[in-house]
């Protein structure tokens, strides 16, 4: 029975309305989003052992299952931890650049995560940053696939839009203008990292950082790519929305796995 179908993205939607079909219960939804918040761990572990070892995937999929603010945003019927976790999935995938296959489904699940929530369109930047790095192992076949993944999930939902509502660009457009009223300072978020992130997560950012610099100037930082395009992935969403006037805690879960 939704009725913002001209401003909301519909996977969400659709989701419930399935589970329903099979569960009719005040807790199927919410059962959703856990489902979700549990996979996010799944797929937060996998890529932390393909980026860098498996040591690392353990500790990231450690931290995300015990942060307090993921487990709680976990049971609310919101977009933001499906989409950070069908972001999660895109990501991952792509990391197989070598095969066809996962470029493609990579696409997809981004364009799944677009329907989730229209803000996860900001991920094409990271994936063009992704592109570049990686250029000598990728050629025209996979990012075309990369492309047809994405508008497989795409164009159904711009076809439909064209048809009832007229222009469909028109969510993307309109998205951003329903959140123009003024809620909190321009540095609310850097202000409030440590409600999200706990200072446990923030205090290793820090190591991280002087661990960083370190290897910069013995010119021994290995995993300089792998590091630089989960900061731009932190960067694009986090200064989109502190430039969004409206401001919530939960708008920044989308940067849960580069954190």
């Amino acid at each position: 029975n939704i009725e913002e179908q001209s401003y909301r993205p519909p996977i969400k939607s659709i989701l419930f309305a399935l589970y329903y079909y099979i569960k009719h219960s005040v807790i199927s939804a919410t059962i959703i989003t856990a489902l979700f918040g549990a996979l996010g761990v799944v797929f937060i572990f996998l890529i932390g052992r393909k980026l860098y070892n498996e040591k690392v995937g353990i500790l990231a999929a450690l931290i995300l299952t015990f942060t307090p603010f993921i487990i709680k945003n976990s049971n609310l019927l919101m977009t933001d931890v499906p989409v950070s976790t069908l972001l999660a999935i895109s990501f991952y995938l792509a990391l197989f650049r070598e095969k066809k296959l996962m470029m493609f489904l990579s696409g997809l699940f981004l364009g799944l995560s677009v329907l989730m929530k229209f803000t996860a369109v900001l991920m094409i930047l990271v994936f063009l940053i992704y592109f570049y790095f990686y250029r000598k192992e990728l050629n025209k076949k996979k990012l075309i696939l990369f492309a047809i993944g994405f508008l497989v999930v795409m164009l159904p939902y711009f076809i439909w839009y064209q048809i009832k509502f007229g222009n469909f660009l028109n969510p993307f457009i309109k998205g951003p203008t329903l959140v123009q009223q003024k809620n909190e300072a321009i540095l609310f978020y850097f202000f409030n990292l440590h409600k999200i992130f706990t200072i446990l997560v923030l205090s290793g950012l820090i190591f991280w950082i002087i661990d960083g610099v370190i290897k910069l100037n013995k010119e021994k930082y290995v995993n300089i790519k792998a590091d630089t395009i989960l900061i731009i992935w932190a960067l694009v969403f986090l200064l989109y929305l502190t430039k969004i006037p409206h401001k919530e805690l939960r708008y920044l879960l989308p940067i849960i796995i580069p954190i």
